[in-house]
């Protein structure tokens, strides 16, 4: 028995042998049958494109898939984690900065990280909610298969607690004032509608 070295992890592969002595090799023998290495934990997590404010306790995370290759297996999601952050952060984000260039997973996903697991290979979006109110969050994601996970994405921080108004303005009205010139005129959305557009209701 000889082990074969530096193959791909969950690829297909078929083998010929040769006999060979001092006068030289003969001819390749048959191809085995296809045999197909066992998978081995991704080599590469999501990259999270976009982290947004929702409403007032949630944000929408967007990333882009690993690629097919990196994946070394059948992916089957991917794990968002998230952090309050101190009121200070520079002396955190620059340790962590320099924590992700090295590699270290335990830097950007510890003990106080909360974890969502999005069980679906095919999305590319999840909201996390029920967060807390005027903090800031750091958000980073993995891709996992049934082995274990990728390495931590690079992190993503956001600000939680304001929120895009989900109602336009209303009874807008347009009156030509001069031959080059209109005058608009229009109602804010009631305080009321903005607060509860930005309120998490679920």
């Amino acid at each position: 028995m000889v082990p074969v070295f530096r193959l791909k992890p969950f690829s297909s592969y078929k083998l010929r042998l040769l006999a060979t002595n001092d006068i030289g090799d003969s001819s390749p023998s048959k191809d085995t049958e296809a045999v197909t290495t066992l998978q081995d934990v991704p080599d590469e997590p999501p990259v999270i494109l976009a982290v947004k404010p929702t409403t007032t306790t949630s944000v929408l995370v967007q990333w882009k898939r690993p690629s097919d290759e990196s994946v070394n297996g059948v992916l089957v999601g991917y794990r968002l984690y998230y952090r309050e952050l101190p009121v200070n952060t520079t002396a955190s984000t620059a340790a962590e900065t320099m924590a992700t260039k090295n590699n270290s997973t335990s830097a950007l996903i510890t003990a106080k990280s909360t974890f969502k697991t999005v069980s679906s290979s095919s999305l590319t979006e999840f909201e996390l909610t029920q967060l807390k109110k005027f903090r800031r969050y750091q958000v980073v994601m993995a891709s996992y298969n049934i082995i274990g996970e990728s390495p931590p994405s690079l992190p993503m921080e956001v600000s939680v607690g304001e929120a895009a108004p989900s109602v336009a303005p209303q009874s807008i009205s347009a009156v030509a004032s001069s031959p080059n010139m209109l005058e608009l005129t229009w109602d804010t959305p009631p305080r009321r509608r903005r607060m509860d557009s930005s309120r998490d209701t679920r």
